[in-house]
């Protein structure tokens, strides 16, 4: 939901969009829509982040397009949290989808993008990143690695004049979160691509969405190691 909140976002702004996704009708029913609804060019490339030949794949076609001037990857799975630590396959595929695809998909980029100045590439990472817990380390192991890339990715293409974001998001109000988060925690897709959008925009580096959410894991991080495993939260 996220991601085409994003993709309709830049259409009605006259961008050309190329969307890449693991589900080939998916990807068409959405492209048609953009097409339709905002007059857009829209380009779909069909990628699974979770299989190595899919994503060299998808790198090729990326690059034959030419590198587009913002790239924003919204990538991420959730199955399986409290089984992953006791499931080597649950574990691959989050560890695969949330980190890995990604950045190997990156490398493959890498060298067309440091003779792109100007671009910027946006990567939508988790608070669960902030701290592991109990009840979702695997996955927030995979945010925690992605984070760290971005860090090393931003300091490796700045003299190249490219710019990394990392985005920090907490919880969405989604099916998923319905009845498992409070309310009050939680914004819209489109609250979260509109915040994206402007921290594109205005070439940040990191940015908490809710911005409240920056405070929490501040917080959450002060808590002593020792006492924060004994803490009756999830």
């Amino acid at each position: 939901m996220l991601a085409q909140e994003l993709a309709h976002s830049y259409a009605a702004s006259g961008w050309r969009i190329i969307l890449a996704g693991r589900d080939d009708g998916e990807l068409g029913r959405v492209a048609s829509d953009l097409s339709i609804r905002h007059l857009a060019t829209v380009d779909t490339i069909s990628i699974d982040l979770a299989e190595e030949a899919s994503v060299d794949a998808a790198a090729l076609q990326v690059l034959r397009r030419g590198i587009p001037q913002v790239i924003i990857f919204v990538s991420g799975v959730s199955d399986g949290l409290r089984e992953a630590p006791y499931n080597r396959s649950i574990a691959q595929n989050l560890l695969a989808v949330n980190y890995v695809g990604p950045t190997r998909l990156m490398s493959a980029l890498l060298s067309d993008l440091k003779s792109a100045p100007g671009t910027m590439v946006a990567f939508v990472s988790s608070v669960a990143g902030d701290r592991g817990r109990r009840s979702n380390f695997i996955y927030g192991a995979a945010k925690a690695a992605l984070n760290t890339y971005c860090q090393g990715l931003r300091a490796l293409l700045a003299p190249d004049e490219v710019d990394v974001l990392t985005v920090k998001l907490g919880y969405m109000d989604t099916r998923l979160a319905y009845g498992a988060v409070a309310p009050i925690l939680t914004c819209s897709p489109t609250y979260a691509a509109k915040a994206i959008r402007r921290a594109i925009e205005r070439r940040r580096m990191v940015v908490y969405v809710p911005s409240f959410w920056r405070w929490i894991c501040l917080a959450l991080r002060a808590i002593p190691e020792r006492l924060f495993i004994r803490l009756p939260m999830p």
